[in-house]
């Protein structure tokens, strides 16, 4: 699903930490110098969107960067075999879950995610909760 596009060592250091962060203006920078940024990996196996989704206080950087990207990009599994959906599970970031449900479409984008994410990582209670949730209403 990633592209695994190169980045010089120095746009990779200025993305983690703009992820890590929530500095858009910086990541702006870096998307303009390589456009396929935003879906290759930083940091090792680490795609920004896990950073961002991990550092739990960059929410908004994450809305900015999910509006880039596909349902397929945002689905993306690290070197860990993690999603953005079960990073922020694991985490309790609340407001990112809801961020990447009601960017996509709810229950379907929901779904999805969690089949991602299920091939590769046990689903946490909190993501068993969100899928008991969605299929009763």
């Amino acid at each position: 699903m990633g592209n695994n596009a190169y980045l010089r060592p120095t746009l990779h250091l200025t993305l983690y930490k703009a992820a890590l962060t929530g500095d858009w203006e910086s990541a702006t920078r870096v998307f303009e110098q390589n456009p396929k940024a935003a879906t290759a990996m930083i940091m090792g196996s680490m795609y920004a969107l896990h950073v961002a989704v991990g550092a739990r206080k960059a929410n908004e950087f994450v809305k900015k960067l999910v509006e880039r990207m596909s349902l397929e990009e945002v689905a993306m599994v690290n070197g860990s075999g993690a999603t953005t959906l079960s990073i922020a599970a694991a985490i309790e970031n609340t407001d990112a879950i809801k961020l990447l449900v009601s960017q996509f479409g709810h229950r379907e984008t929901l779904l999805y995610l969690l089949q991602v994410t299920k091939a590769k990582v046990q689903p946490s209670p909190y993501e068993k909760l969100l899928v008991f949730f969605f299929y009763v209403n």
